[in-house]
Formats: C-alpha cells, sequence, structure tokens
C-alpha cells in the first residue's frame, strides 16, 4: 500500500403522565424479558452548572417552547410512533401505580457550545453544538445497570443576524425534541436506537474510558490556547466514550465527571415513573473490564494571511472594492488510543492517529472560532474514525492509506479539507489488535 508521510508532533517535541402502551413484544422474541417503563429525559447531574442551556430547555412547557409543547412530551410522542417491537423490547410509558421490573430513561450529561459566531460578510450567527447522554436500560430488582449506550447529539445551524446567546436554550430544544433533526436525541429513540442489540445479560467485556495522558508537547500547547487541562480530559473522555459506543453499537461503563459530591464514578441515577411522579434513584456502574485510555501527543496551529478582493454596495449604485484580510490555518494533531485488559493487564490495542484540518477564517478574533473548539472538533472526527475503522476494515484501509475528506460550500466551492492517517507502520499488526477488540466487544448473544 502507497501511503503518504504525515506532520508527526513528535519530531517537534515530543417522565411523562399519559398512559401508552407502545407495541408488543411477546416474550419469546424479547430482548427484555418483561414490560420496560419509560421514564423521561433529564439531567443525570440535576445540581450542575454546565448545561444551562439544556435545563432551560427541558423546562420548557406549552406556553414557552417553540413547538407548543415540553422536550420530554415531544420525545415521547416520537417513541410512541416507533415499532419498539423491533428491538425486542416492550417499551410503555405512563403506567398507573406500577413500577415494572426494566426502565428505560434517558440521561443527559453533556452539553457543548462549539460555535456561536457572527459572520458580517454573510449577516449571519453560526451555531455548533453538542449534546451528550446515556440511553439506559436498568433493572430495579437486581439493582442493576443493564446496558447504557452513549449518544451525542449534534446540531448545525444558521440565523440571520448577530443573534448572540439567547438563541442557544431554543437550538438546545430542538436538538433534544426535533425528530425531523437529523443529528436530535428524538430522532435517534425512533431511528437508531431501533437497531440496537438489546439483552438482559451481554457476553463480552465491560468497557469503560479511564483517563488522558498529556505529554509535555501536549501541555505546552495547550497553555498557547488556555485549554483548562482537566476541561480537556473530560472533553476526550465523553468523545471517546461516545464514540466507542456509537460507531460500534455496543454498551459502555458510563464516563461521568461531574461537579457534585457523591462518587459519580460508580454509581449513575436512574428515572422511572411512579404513577403520575418521577422516581429517581441510585444505580451501580459493572466494574470495567476493559480501560480505554488516550495518549495525546500535542497539536499546532500554523496561520498564513490571504489577501481576498471584496466589493461593497454603499448604496445608491455606489460600489467600493475593499481588500479583505482571511486566516488560512492548518491544524495538525496527534492521539493514540489504547485498550487496556485490567485483570491481566495485557495491552490489547494501541494504535496512533495523525489528523490535519485546513481551513479558513476571519481575520479578526472576534469573528473566529475558538482554537479549542476547533481541536474538539479535529479530535472528534479522529477518534469517530479511528473507532469505526475497528470494524470497518474499508475505511481502515483508507485511513492506513491516508484518507483526504473536501468539505465544499452550498456553490460547490471547497472551503475546508480534512487529513486522516493510522500511522501503524505494520497493517498486519494494525487489523489483529482490531480484530481483538471486536472479540471482547459487549454483545447480544447471537448477534
Amino acid at each position: 500500500m502507497r501511503r503518504r508521510s504525515f506532520l508527526r508532533l513528535a519530531a517537534a517535541g515530543s417522565a411523562c403522565s399519559a398512559a401508552s402502551y407502545l407495541p408488543f413484544t411477546s416474550t419469546a422474541q424479547a430482548a427484555i424479558p418483561g414490560t420496560v417503563t419509560w421514564g423521561g429525559a433529564y439531567l443525570l447531574d440535576d445540581q450542575t452548572a454546565e448545561m444551562p442551556h439544556t435545563r432551560t430547555a427541558l423546562s420548557m412547557n406549552g406556553s414557552s417552547s417553540p413547538t407548543g409543547q415540553s422536550a420530554n412530551s415531544a420525545i415521547l410522542e416520537a417513541i410512541r410512533n416507533a415499532d419498539w417491537s423491533k428491538a425486542g423490547i416492550d417499551l410503555r410509558t405512563g403506567l398507573k401505580r406500577k413500577i415494572t421490573r426494566y426502565g428505560m430513561s434517558f440521561g443527559l450529561i453533556r452539553e457543548s457550545v462549539l460555535q456561536n459566531g457572527y459572520r458580517p460578510l454573510r449577516g449571519k450567527t453560526v451555531f455548533s453544538l453538542r449534546l451528550i447522554g446515556y440511553n439506559t436500560i436498568f433493572d430495579f430488582q437486581d439493582r442493576r445497570i443493564i446496558a447504557a449506550f452513549a449518544v451525542r447529539g449534534r446540531y448545525f445551524h444558521t440565523a440571520q443576524g448577530n443573534v448572540g446567546q439567547d438563541l442557544l436554550p431554543d437550538l438546545f430544544f430542538d436538538l433534544l425534541a426535533n425528530r425531523d433533526n437529523s443529528g436530535s436525541i428524538a430522532r435517534f429513540m425512533t431511528d437508531l436506537a431501533l437497531g440496537y442489540d438489546y439483552e438482559v445479560k451481554y457476553r463480552g467485556k465491560n468497557f469503560k474510558y479511564i483517563e488522558t495522558v498529556i505529554t509535555p508537547f501536549a501541555a505546552k500547547a495547550a497553555d498557547l490556547i488556555d485549554l483548562d487541562p482537566e476541561k480537556h480530559d473530560r472533553n476526550l473522555g465523553f468523545m471517546v466514550s461516545t464514540a466507542f459506543s456509537e460507531k460500534l453499537k455496543v454498551p459502555v461503563v458510563p464516563y461521568l465527571k461531574t461537579s457534585i459530591t457523591r462518587n459519580v464514578s460508580r454509581e449513575m441515577v436512574v428515572a422511572t415513573t411512579s404513577g403520575d411522579s418521577l422516581l429517581n434513584t441510585s444505580l451501580p456502574f459493572s466494574e470495567a473490564e476493559i480501560e480505554i485510555r488516550v495518549i495525546d501527543y500535542g497539536w499546532e496551529f500554523k496561520e498564513s494571511e490571504v489577501r481576498l478582493k471584496k466589493t461593497t454596495d454603499r448604496g445608491a449604485g455606489e460600489y467600493v472594492k475593499q481588500d479583505f484580510y482571511q486566516l488560512q490555518v492548518t491544524l495538525g494533531a496527534r492521539l493514540e488510543l489504547q485498550f487496556l485488559e485490567v485483570e491481566t493487564g495485557q495491552k490489547l490495542y494501541a494504535q496512533q492517529f495523525g489528523g490535519q484540518w485546513t481551513f479558513l477564517e476571519y481575520a479578526e478574533k472576534e469573528f473566529q472560532m475558538t482554537r479549542e473548539s476547533r481541536l474538539y472538533m479535529l479530535h472528534e472526527t479522529m477518534i469517530d474514525r479511528a473507532m469505526e475503522s475497528m470494524i470497518n476494515e474499508d475505511l481502515r484501509g483508507q485511513l492506513y492509506d491516508g484518507l483526504d475528506i473536501e468539505i465544499k460550500n452550498n456553490a460547490g466551492k471547497l472551503i475546508e479539507t480534512y487529513y486522516l492517517e493510522a500511522l501503524s507502520d505494520d497493517w498486519d499488526v494494525l487489523s489483529a489488535e482490531c480484530a481483538l477488540i471486536i472479540k471482547q466487544l459487549p454483545r447480544a448473544f447471537g448477534a
């Protein structure tokens, strides 16, 4: 295979009240052998100050929401219209005076506003959002979490004018409740969630993200963009956990680092309905049998100024040509993903990936996406492709050779490019390590 060289940074320095019955699933077909009660969507940490827009979106009611109904009502309506028998689940809502053995709820744990910037040449404000949570099935009788699937809502939106922060609660509401938004939580619950493998007891092992190791070069790079190392670790933790569960379609031991005082590394609040009220309780996580670790070798931004000509209309037929300056920026980064078996200490998988993102941006800092958000989006792209390549040999081959991704605007003009590469020197070793991970994945019996 022919490969291209990649800029290696090592060289640079090393709940709902209306009763409803969803389509019935027979016991013989059921992945979960009993009625599963829907508990709604809620904040996993009800004391957090880090999810203000999601909190506001969840609090909207029929008179204050953009659609005339609450987010939970919209999600409830969406899941009622889905055929959960396809997933082998007899999912019910609003059961009166009854707590079933099994429950399902959606716990929201992380919101991110990656972009909220005015674009003066276009007269628009651009938003890029993320919302992360866990769709969780649990067993009250055995007091255990059966499975938690990490889910990521993505949202890109442009609004006319300079609208600032005021629109964010409505956008997070849309990210929660709009079935027509392909990246929404409601869309996941009526579409992607039905294709997951559910089971009371999974074969395979429990995977959990443990830590990010920051190299000295990465620490210096963080200082240059004023990136808090603890926040960076949390970003990668949620990113890796979500990509693993989402791309491989398997449960994961949830990664939670919140501001509350209880031991959130060992338990999760789950919710179900008891009559008309929401019942919250804490259930323990499964012990991690395979740990996921990230080594961050750092990143680098390189900038060069680009001068463009722009024609401005001053009105009354008067046009003026002006110089307009942009920056062409190239961001390069390198990460290593490691999977380690807890019992034996064996390193099942250790592979490095490089990524490069080239884009244009405004020269004026006030109109730029932050360097922290740019780094987040490149790391997200790298990790998503790395995780998916474990089960997708074609994508693995593209990464091994070097994968180019071109992004064009609506007019077909190239506006940015990505270059991603698996940095392994041996295709057979890379593929063998992927096979080791596949063999250990938590899968439903017969899947």
